[in-house]
């Protein structure tokens, strides 16, 4: 193959000028085949600024270079075909991200060997010839081989390992059952021919390290049969986590109640996932996973506020879409340039004598976004705040009044007013200011005369005379004036150490039960509403504004510190959902503590399992490769109880 070096255009850069030169093409779009063989490349030589552009190019020769790989921000999704030899290639593993590769050349690089070859053909499943030879030996070192050592793995687990995990009480020594686990596994399981051994170590390694994730959250789960969809829908009552809950160190003798272990519902909560949606990817398509889902919210039904509709709204980039659940479709989308979209929230209104749902939207700028979505217009845009708003929910106190907090801490009520048809007029009004919180809140709610917030840095409690009813009061030209109210309280829980106090997630699971996630310990929470009401009562003028509350119940969770999970409820059946950062669904029934008859002084702190646990299933493209997606669950009844959305960063 003739080398480009001596091309007149060669000036010792591959640029967009260089390559529609030597290939005679007006634009990169319409390279299928090039030879950039011999020209002394390395690594840096190849932008993804050029080389993304080939978005058709099938065949690529990077022969006789000083190449070490393709570096990992370069896409090429058309590509077949790709000649690497003779080159400086050290490993193998990020020829995965070309799955389309079916002919791939890669001999005269020294430090390749036979076990990277057998790495080649387990990563590239499309593949058909390497190294100029036919894949004879593709299944058994495929799926079958991979099995077939998973199997005698968890066979080896079992028998030794889970007992050793389970007595592991400390993160030094759950990673040494780690690191024992996989060094046993290494040196005794054995299968498939001695030339296997360098590729059968390599999988081995990469197993174990899944099993053991899985395994600690799950002890009494196969792993093999939750590959298979098959994970068992109870859960150890004493399941071990990588570090044992802060809440709980030293500090157990402090609770006074009886602590009680519930398993949950007798009938296994049996939700299986029916649709899968990659809506909100930028150009790059499905192979863009930067952009980052933050929330959902399902449209109200305008003739029952208790329900919603099989509309659900979700935030990711600079796009809101409407999905349409029934039929598994994008109904509507929303785009406002140079936006991140973090927040959403609906509201019922009567609109032109008419019903109809708006839906706000709000994010990194500062705007509020407000969209009537069944005419398909946004029609208006509210310069609520000066920095991102973290959240935004519609108060219990009118249709119009929502709540709004931002990133520098400020809280406010607005009413955005009924717009008049048909020029979707109106005036906006802030009503209320929440002050007193030196953090970055997360999750508002309100309830009877209080707003409570989840912040960063603890769970804050307001109390606003007049929130239920509001009077609004105007100065001597009847211009509303703005309300502040201080904070009444900072909510501590005995069992969670300061610095891990962030409140990332906060539901109402009867108008007296709060659930609250705090995601930095793994614990999420149930506590009485009327604790706080009546140590706030008797709280001194003189003393600090803070309330320590004992929880109702503790819902075991997945051992993980990611944050900005959402948690869902539904009140007629006191279910509870938690997505994980493995994109599993955690449900609990906790109708059995939510229906006691005791007083709250009576009841005991429980921890309660997982009803189930919903597996995020291995999704396959159309073109073979792998992918993740926004998950809508629904009920195996006919009549849908619990619809959750699981949308968390980079799911998309």
């Amino acid at each position: 193959m003739a080398s480009n070096v001596n091309h007149p255009a060669w000036k010792g850069k591959v640029d967009e000028t260089f390559l529609k030169v030597i290939t005679g093409v007006d634009s990169l779009a319409e390279i299928e085949d090039l030879q950039l063989c011999s020209l002394g490349l390395q690594n840096s030589h190849l932008e993804s600024g050029v080389f993304n552009k080939l978005v058709s190019l099938e065949e690529l020769n990077l022969s006789c270079n000083k190449l070490t790989k393709i570096p990992g921000d370069v896409v090429l999704k058309e590509l077949k075909y790709l000649d690497i030899s003779n080159n400086k290639v050290e490993d193998v593993e990020w020829l995965s991200k070309f799955s389309n590769l079916k002919d791939v050349d890669i001999y005269g690089n020294e430090s390749v060997t036979i076990d990277d070859r057998y790495k080649i053909m387990f990563l590239l499943e499309n593949l058909e010839k390497l190294d100029g030879k036919g894949v004879e030996e593709k299944e058994k070192i495929g799926n079958k081989f991979t099995l077939e050592l998973l199997q005698r793995m968890e066979n080896r687990w079992t028998r030794t390992f889970a007992q050793m995990l389970e007595k592991a009480d400390t993160e030094s020594k759950v990673n040494d059952v780690i690191k024992k686990f996989t060094t046993v596994s290494k040196e005794t399981v054995r299968f498939g021919a001695n030339s296997f051994k360098g590729f059968r170590l390599w999988r081995i390694e990469t197993i174990a390290k899944q099993l053991v994730a899985f395994k600690i959250t799950y002890p009494n789960c196969n792993y093999m049969k939750m590959l298979d969809g098959e994970i068992t829908s109870s859960v150890s009552t004493s399941p071990t986590t990588l570090q044992k809950h802060k809440h709980v160190k030293g500090k157990e003798d402090q609770f006074k109640r009886k602590k009680l272990s519930v398993s949950g519902a007798e009938t296994p909560l049996d939700y299986k996932p029916a649709i899968f949606l990659q809506c909100h990817s930028k150009e790059e398509g499905c192979d863009d996973f930067s952009t980052q889902v933050w929330c959902c919210a399902f449209e109200p039904d305008m003739n029952d506020p208790q329900k919603t509709t099989n509309r659900v709204a979700t935030c990711g980039g600079d796009k809101v879409c409407v999905i349409d659940c029934n039929v598994g479709k994008v109904q509507s989308r929303f785009e406002q340039a140079n936006e991140e979209f973090y927040t959403a929230a609906w509201t019922t209104i009567s609109l032109g004598n008419h019903l109809s749902n708006i839906l706000v939207a709000a994010g990194s700028l500062g705007f509020v976004h407000l969209i009537h979505v069944s005419q398909g217009i946004n029609y208006g845009r509210i310069k609520a705040h000066s920095s991102p708003v973290q959240h935004v929910v519609f108060a219990n106190t009118a249709p119009t009044h929502l709540l709004s907090a931002d990133k520098k801490g400020f809280i406010y009520l607005i009413d955005i007013d009924i717009p008049t048809l048909p020029e979707y007029k109106f005036t906006i009004r802030k009503l209320m200011s929440f002050n007193g919180m030196d953090a970055i809140p997360l999750k508002l709610k309100t309830v009877k005369n209080y707003l409570l917030v989840g912040s960063e840095t603890g769970f804050y409690f307001w109390k606003a005379q007049g929130l239920k009813s509001l009077h609004l009061s105007t100065d001597s030209k009847g211009k509303s004036i703005l309300k502040n109210i201080p904070l009444s309280c900072e909510v501590t829980f005995p069992f969670v150490e300061e610095e891990d106090g962030m409140f990332d997630a906060l539901e109402m699971i009867t108008d007296e039960v709060v659930v609250t996630k705090c995601s930095l310990s793994g614990v999420i929470f149930l506590w009485h509403l009327s604790e706080v009401e009546d140590k706030l009562t008797s709280l001194r003028k003189s003393e600090k504004k803070v309330v320590e509350i004992q929880a109702l119940a503790e819902l075991k969770w997945a051992s993980t510190k990611q944050c900005y999970m959402n948690i869902s409820v539904c009140r007629k059946k006191c279910i509870i959902a938690a997505g994980d950062d493995m994109g599993h669904i955690w449900l609990y029934d906790v109708s059995t503590v939510i229906n006691s008859n005791k007083t709250r002084a009576d009841i005991p702190y429980v921890v309660i399992q997982p009803s189930n646990i919903v597996p995020y299933p291995v999704c396959t493209k159309p073109d073979g490769g792998m992918s993740t997606f926004l998950t809508v669950f629904y009920g195996k009844s006919v009549s849908v109880i619990l619809k959750v959305v699981f949308a968390a960063e980079n799911l998309f």
